[in-house]
């Protein structure tokens, strides 16, 4: 009779312990540690910058594509691709924090961040330059807030963003389209970008 007592009293013990582990598996601070943990391990492995994540960006930046469910401040497609692409936490990562992640991204795949199409004065000119193509404003106006790298040269045109424009802006002297160049390199301007000459 003791034997099957003491059998039951420590089958009550093991099924009471792996009760106490699964609901400490449930607890929210668990999760919230697991997945800090997840993500430390994604940018271990090489998944951070996520470049995937860019795939279409030209496609976004000159169609202006929305987002579904937009992320953060914009309602722009290009926005929620490159803070995946720069593993921003948008619901946890401060503006600092979402700015380093970006300039790091940035400047580990600049040289991959280029576009082509019929649109586009240059072949294999960077993101930047094809907003200016495109005269996407915000896409300007978010890059100088990240304070990313603002003077690449491109090979295939020889010129920094601010060259290309104030090409564009003297091209287009006495029409509409020389003051929305001249709002663009006062803005570029003002966030620290050089012509070739300068650097």
């Amino acid at each position: 009779m003791k034997f099957w007592a003491l059998t039951f009293l420590l089958l009550s013990s093991q099924l009471a312990f792996s009760q106490a582990e699964e609901d400490c598996e449930e607890d929210g601070s668990s999760k919230l540690v697991a997945a800090v943990m997840k993500q430390s391990k994604a940018e271990e492995s090489g998944n951070c910058p996520d470049k995937k994540k860019l795939m279409n960006m030209c496609m976004f930046i000159g169609s202006r594509t929305k987002d579904p469910k937009p992320v953060g401040a914009s309602e722009y497609m290009y926005y929620r691709r490159i803070m995946e692409a720069s593993c921003v936490d948008s619901k946890n990562d401060s503006e600092a924090e979402t700015q380093n992640k970006i300039k790091k991204m940035w400047n580990k795949l600049e040289n991959e961040m280029v576009c082509n199409s019929t649109i586009f004065d240059i072949s294999n000119g960077n993101y930047i330059k094809y907003a200016v193509n495109t005269k996407f404003d915000e896409f300007i106006e978010n890059v100088t807030e990240w304070k990313v790298n603002l003077n690449k040269v491109d090979a295939s045109d020889g010129r920094t963003v601010l060259d290309y424009v104030k090409f564009h802006m003297e091209k287009n002297k006495g029409n509409t389209i020389e003051k929305k160049m001249k709002y663009y390199y006062d803005l570029l301007r003002e966030a620290g970008a050089k012509h070739k000459s300068e650097l």
